[in-house]
């Protein structure tokens, strides 16, 4: 069995009766690992299923004519751009030694919601917590959402 044998989605040997090949990168994938059922992959054209596009090969495709696509006024903060309809929380990383510094973590809400930071809930991970106060079924309702930042792994060397 060769290494075209294996679907790249799950590392399984490909079904050779319910697969898709991706038109672009032209590896196949079992129809399971590429979203379909079996009742659409039965229902797809010869010609549908020979221009079907991977995932990984999608999200390489920049999208096009957006030119009428509405765009909200922006501000920078830290490089990053935010709405002025936004209301930031930032909770930025402490400085424990002279080369581990910057970052942190943000959440931006529309101030249309009103919103507070749950100091109380943080712990030592770079983690924000902030309440949303929202209406539901006439009755208003607390959510807390967590941003929370974890490290890539450090490889010994």
């Amino acid at each position: 069995m060769g290494k075209n044998d294996l679907c790249p989605g799950c590392k399984a040997p490909v079904n050779q009766t319910h697969h898709i090949k991706c038109c672009t990168c032209k590896l196949q994938y079992d129809i399971a690992s590429a979203g379909i059922t079996e009742a659409t992959f039965n229902l797809l054209s010869k010609q549908q299923k020979s221009s079907w596009a991977c995932l990984s090969c999608r999200n390489k495709v920049p999208r096009t004519n957006n030119t009428n696509t509405p765009v909200r006024q922006m501000f920078i903060i830290d490089s990053k751009a935010i709405s002025p309809s936004d209301n930031v929380t930032k909770r930025t990383r402490e400085r424990r030694e002279k080369t581990n510094g910057g970052g942190g973590v943000l959440i931006a809400i529309n101030k249309s919601i009103n919103s507070r930071q749950f100091k109380n809930y943080e712990s030592d991970c770079e983690d924000l917590w902030v309440g949303l106060e929202i209406v539901a079924n006439r009755k208003k309702e607390q959510l807390l959402i967590c941003a929370v930042y974890l490290p890539p792994p450090v490889l010994k060397g």
